[in-house]
């Protein structure tokens, strides 16, 4: 039972930054965080604002995913009403985390379809893929792994396309999850190897880790413990290399759990408490809690009863501090168990019942949660079914916009059109007016050159027609010339 709590444990501290456990002692940060709630007091509601309410969100988000949640959504709500994109996309993100880490996944489905449709209709291929990654680890965390799957495989296919490397190795890396949890350890393996070899390309010494410790863990889930515990120790020489105690801290939880699989007692226990120390300094109570109990477990297993009750009464206090009933169950049914070897039967009966009664707080809250939860999909689909009849009628709506903008843009063109025609035609009109008073002015001009001609032709004619009546005046008639010759005729024969 506690080896697979000590694993989602390893994969959640891979997958963060692991920082901000640290920090919560810290005065530093949280004096550094009192300044960003100091200053959000009297902050203007304007993207500065939003971008106050993502931080304050992500240092929240390891230590108080409700602080995390009320950020998110108060700068999702004033980015929509700013209309500033990356704020949305900052708010979703904020959002995941915080419904997440207080157990409202089922919830968060409804906000990622969201964040998806936001990021498709501003052509934000990079913040689509992040949904569909986010979506993908919801869909895992509830069971549903074909369905994360899916949604993993549809985030590469982007990301792909976008040759974004480092969202590549995180995607295969996911997938391999999904295998892992399905037993398709093959599969499992073929996605870390991606993944790793996309992070040695690209120096990410985050991402080496983060497939170093999943092949660990996916060898020692195939039993192969060999290959489990050089994987794991790979991982704590990067750790160390890195000086991230918690990474350490991690890491040596991880190998004590191989070495408790091989049934090396004396050596898992070794390890366990290797971790403990770090765990503290790191403030990681969960850590501490699960170490503790796995240490106390292999005590009582060795029938050494004394140490299995100091360890598991060290886990207690932590878990009771912190309120973790999962975790006290454990531990008051292991410390029933290490009593009654003792023979100390009247602390084994008070711890047996203590027991009792938290199984059945327990179980009466799962149901009460289940109850909630079935109340809140009802209340959900009957939201649903109210967005879809509004999306329908929006979009009747939109179709008709359509058709009027398509009527109006027809007729603009028609208008256009027409005063093209007209504009042509004004100018035809205005070329022939022009052309036939040239024409008119050439005809003229012709009939003017025409009237000089027949007046110097006239002239000449008149010139001619007197010319000749002065030669027939002065010459002798053809009559009088052969009556004048028949005379010289005559008076020559006489």
């Amino acid at each position: 039972m506690y080896k697979n709590l000590r694993y989602i444990l390893f994969f959640v501290l891979i997958s963060t930054s692991c920082s901000f456990f640290s920090q919560q002692n810290n005065e530093q940060f949280i004096k550094s965080l009192d300044s960003l709630e100091t200053i959000l007091k009297t902050a203007a509601k304007d993207t500065n604002r939003v971008k106050l309410l993502v931080k304050i969100a992500s240092r929240n988000k390891n230590f108080n995913p409700e602080r995390t949640l009320s950020c998110a959504r108060e700068a999702l709500a004033l980015s929509y009403e700013l209309k500033f994109a990356n704020g949305i996309f900052r708010g979703f993100e904020m959002l995941t985390a915080g419904m997440k880490y207080t157990g409202r996944q089922k919830e968060l489905l409804v906000y990622l379809d969201r964040w998806e449709k936001i990021a498709d209709s501003l052509g934000n291929a990079h913040q689509k893929a992040k949904s569909c990654n986010a979506r993908g680890t919801i869909l895992m965390d509830l069971g549903n792994y074909s369905k994360a799957a899916e949604n993993y495989f549809k985030a590469i296919k982007i990301d792909e396309g976008l040759t974004d490397k480092y969202a590549l190795a995180a995607d295969y890396g996911n997938l391999a999850l999904v295998y892992e949890s399905m037993k398709k350890y093959e599969l499992a393996l073929e996605y870390v190897n991606k993944a790793m070899k996309i992070d040695k390309e690209l120096g990410d010494k985050k991402g080496y880790l983060n497939a170093i410790g999943n092949l660990s863990n996916i060898y020692s889930y195939m039993g192969d413990n060999k290959k489990a515990l050089e994987y794991a120790f790979e991982f704590l020489k990067l750790a160390e290399e890195m000086d991230n105690k918690m990474l350490v801290a991690s890491a040596l939880s991880n190998i004590g759990s191989i070495y408790d699989e091989k049934g090396d007692k004396d050596k898992a226990i070794e390890y366990y408490k290797k971790a403990l120390p770090m765990a503290k300094e790191m403030g990681n109570d969960e850590i501490i809690i699960v170490n503790c109990i796995n240490v106390g477990n292999l005590y009582l297993d060795k029938g050494q009863y004394d140490p299995s009750i100091e360890m598991l009464l060290q886990g207690l206090a932590k878990a009771e501090e912190i309120d973790l009933k999962f975790h006290m169950s454990e531990c008051y049914r292991l410390l029933a168990l290490a009593y009654r070897g003792k023979k100390d039967l009247a602390n084994a009966y008070d711890y047996l019942d203590k027991y009792t009664q938290l199984k059945d707080t327990l179980l009466n809250t799962e149901n009460s949660r289940q109850v909630n939860e079935m109340s809140a999909m009802y209340e959900k689909d009957k939201q649903e079914l109210k967005i879809s009849a509004l999306e329908k009628e929006k979009q009747l709506s939109n179709q008709v916009i359509e058709k009027q903008n398509n009527f109006r843009n027809i007729l603009i063109v028609v208008v256009i059109l027409i005063i093209l025609l007209a504009v042509v035609l004004f100018m035809a009109f205005m070329t022939k007016q022009k052309a036939n008073k040239l024409l008119e002015s050439s005809n003229a001009e012709i009939q003017h050159q025409k009237d000089i001609i027949e007046e110097k032709n006239k002239s000449i004619t008149d010139s001619i027609y007197y010319a000749k009546r002065i030669q027939t005046t002065l010459m002798p008639t053809e009559k009088y010339i052969s009556k004048s010759m028949e005379k010289l005729v005559k008076k020559d024969k006489y």
